[in-house]
């Protein structure tokens, strides 16, 4: 599972908790909880707010790529767009661009 792999090589003493909406990426939830001892909660269903960078960022991506877009096209284009939104400064973290946090946070 990509997220354990992710989790074991970030350290997991940099999560107090994860927070997701319910999609099938996190079918697992219950081995992560058990594995790593870290809660696992979800957000309400219809309830985007509860994660609203997540959405922010859902909805940037959504301006780059058409939804009926091969996935073959996308994969050329995906790095670009993913360096230009973790390089854009975002008051939610501070002023900080999304790579800076991720740096400051997860890296020290």
């Amino acid at each position: 599972m990509v997220l354990m792999k992710m989790i074991k090589q970030i350290g997991i003493s940099k999560f107090s908790c994860i927070l997701t909406d319910r999609g099938k990426e996190f079918y697992k939830w219950k081995t992560i909880e058990k594995h790593f001892k870290i809660r696992v909660y979800f957000c309400d269903p219809g309830k985007p707010k509860q994660k609203a960078l997540v959405e922010r960022i859902n909805r940037d991506l959504r301006r780059w790529f058409d939804q009926t877009e091969p996935l073959i096209n996308i994969r050329s284009k995906l790095k670009s767009v993913l360096d230009i939104l973790n390089t854009t400064i975002r008051p939610c973290l501070r002023y900080f661009t999304s790579k800076q946090y991720f740096k400051k946070v997860f890296v020290n």
